[in-house]
Order: structure tokens, then C-alpha cells, then sequence
């Protein structure tokens, strides 16, 4: 395999011995980056090397992987430059747009290859005085464009002269991730839902009034309340079990092992459902763009819910009208959910 593919390679990239590949600072991303890190491997010769570096609760996630030889917490690195001249990597790709990681991966001269992706999601234009550190700049898409972040991953491989074989999501969800999630699962024949209401992001977040008529609407089934964010008194009834805080991101993956709805904001879980491959997976989306950002998962009904205002997709992530997200009225989602 490995031969057949090496004659493919453009001369402009060689196969690495022993790389560097910096994961972005966001859950979404780093599950739809999984098929990316699997087919890089796939790519390389017998013995190659690959280390991940990636902040902690994504290194977490990310343990057990079986494309990766180690992983690093990136966020407890105090001294980069001493990290990448002892490790002597002859390839680092930074697959997020890191002005520190950036800075001095342009610097380590002994690293031979250095890629980077550009920035035209964020509307900017690579400089080429930064473009010309990097051997490669992978051309990214903009924020209007309609093509699925997983396949603009995938491309970056095919941008580097590398095959691309399947494009399945991955990770390891261990024995006692399971054990534990089954735990905290009520042993009944009742409809499961689980709800994630937070997002890290301002102009994401619903309304709790909204997510109460949720609630209320679901009186019959079991609801679990999933994520960071402690729901208000408001939220909790009979029927609700706050999980929030409970689990790491492998314990939620094993926890939406157990759900026959989730319904989440435009934020991580949404990926999580799609590696858990829930059921039925209702998105609400704000001003991002659906098109880009839809769960990965062929065996999920994935119902993508959102306002029809003309402003979005936007990245003005601290706009005051926030018609796109207040716009998104309780009854799409109560429509979405009879129509199972």
C-alpha cells in the first residue's frame, strides 16, 4: 500500500519520519479532524512517527487512537521552543491558526517541512511575509461555503499530494466509560433525550424560557441534561437528570450511546452525537453556517434547525439583535421531534 501511495506524493511534499500536528482549541473540530489524522497515517511509511499536540480535555479524547504514537497537552507546554528541539521533528502542521505554536514552529529550523492553513474562514488574508515560513499553506473556505468541514479537512491531504481512503469519524470510548455512563442511565423502557443547552460562544445560546417549552413538551420521556454549564432551577423537573460536570468527553460519547433524541446548540456534543451515532440529532444553529458545520453521521437522522434571516452565516459573534438565534422558535424543534 504504502509504495503505491508513496508514487502519488508530489515531489513538493515528502513522506515525514516523525511529525508534529497541532489540533485546534475546539471539540468539533478535533472529531471531524479524525478521519484527517487516520488517512495522514495511512499515507506514511512503515515506522513513521506521528504526535498529536492538542489541549487537555482533546488530548484526552483523543487517547487511544491508534493513528497516534503520543499525545500532548499543549496547554501545559511552558517552553515550546525547548519541546520541538528535543522531540526534532522533520514535519509540524498546524491545523489551527496558533500565533505561539505558529511563531515558533517557524523558527525551529531543524523541522523541514512546516504547513499551515490559511485564513479565509476568518475573512483574512495570509500574509505573505507569514506565508513565506511555510512550505505549504492549505487554502481553507470561506464562510459562505457550502462544502462540509470534514471533506475541507480531508482535502488538506489531498492539497500534500496524499490519498485520501474513507471518511469516518473515530474515537475510543474505553470498558470503563461505558461501565460509568450506564450508571447514571435510568434502566426503564421510556424515550431517552438529551439536551445540551450551553455554547461557548454568546450568539449561540437559546433561551431558557425556549428550552423550558422543550421540557415541558417532553414530560413523557426521560430527559438528560448534558454539557458544562449548570441548568437553572428552572430547568429541572421530575422527568430531568442533570448530568452536567459528570462525565469527560469519552463519557459523554458514552453516555449518547444510550439516547434516542439529542438535541443540542451548534456546538461540540452535536459532533459527539455523530460519534455515538444517535439516533435522531437535532441541531440549532445561530450564525453559523449549517452547511459546513452538519454532524457527520450517515446512520443519524440529523435535523438541522434554523432562522431564515438574510444576515446569516455572519462571524460578528457579539452582535445585540441576535435575530438569527431568537428568530428560532420552541415549535420547530417540538415539529422536528413528532415528526419521528
Amino acid at each position: 500500500m504504502h509504495e503505491e501511495i508513496f508514487n502519488q506524493i508530489s515531489s513538493t511534499f515528502f513522506l515525514p519520519k516523525k511529525t508534529l500536528i497541532v489540533f485546534p482549541d475546539f471539540i468539533g473540530d478535533s472529531v471531524l479532524l479524525t478521519p484527517f489524522l487516520r488517512n495522514f497515517r495511512y499515507n506514511l511509511s512503515k515506522g513513521a512517527v506521528v504526535h498529536v499536540c492538542a489541549n487537555t480535555p482533546i488530548a484526552q479524547m483523543l487517547q487511544g487512537d491508534p493513528h497516534i504514537d503520543m499525545i500532548f497537552a499543549k496547554d501545559k507546554i511552558r517552553d515550546i521552543p525547548g519541546f520541538l528541539k528535543r522531540q526534532k521533528y522533520d514535519t509540524a502542521l498546524i491545523l489551527d491558526f496558533s500565533l505561539s505554536w505558529s511563531f515558533h514552529i517557524c523558527k525551529a529550523k531543524k523541522i523541514q517541512q512546516k504547513v499551515i492553513t490559511d485564513m479565509k474562514r476568518a475573512n483574512v488574508r495570509m500574509h505573505k511575509f507569514l506565508g513565506g515560513f511555510f512550505n505549504h499553506v492549505l487554502e481553507t473556505t470561506t464562510i459562505e461555503d457550502k462544502k462540509p468541514q470534514i471533506d475541507v479537512y480531508l482535502s488538506y491531504l489531498k492539497q500534500l499530494g496524499l490519498k485520501v481512503y474513507d471518511r469516518y469519524l473515530e474515537v475510543k470510548v474505553d470498558f470503563n466509560d461505558v461501565r460509568n455512563a450506564q450508571k447514571l442511565i435510568k434502566s426503564n423502557h421510556k424515550r431517552k433525550v438529551f439536551l445540551h443547552m450551553g455554547a461557548s460562544i454568546y450568539s449561540k445560546q437559546w433561551k431558557n424560557s425556549y428550552w423550558k417549552q422543550i421540557i415541558n413538551h417532553l414530560c413523557d420521556d426521560d430527559i438528560y441534561i448534558i454539557g458544562s454549564d449548570i441548568p437553572s432551577d428552572e430547568l429541572l423537573a421530575s422527568n430531568v437528570i442533570d448530568l452536567c460536570g459528570k462525565t469527560n468527553l469519552k463519557g459523554t460519547i458514552a453516555l449518547l450511546k444510550n439516547a434516542d433524541i439529542l438535541i443540542t446548540t451548534d456546538s461540540a456534543p452535536a459532533h459527539l452525537g455523530a460519534v455515538a451515532k444517535v439516533p435522531k440529532i437535532i441541531v440549532l444553529y445561530g450564525p453559523t453556517n449549517n452547511h459546513q458545520w452538519k454532524p457527520y453521521s450517515p446512520s443519524s437522522d440529523v435535523v438541522q434547525l434554523y432562522a431564515d434571516v438574510p444576515c446569516r452565516p455572519c462571524n460578528w459573534r457579539m452582535c445585540k439583535g441576535l435575530k438569527c438565534i431568537k428568530e428560532l422558535r420552541p415549535s420547530y424543534v417540538i415539529d422536528a421531534i413528532e415528526s419521528i
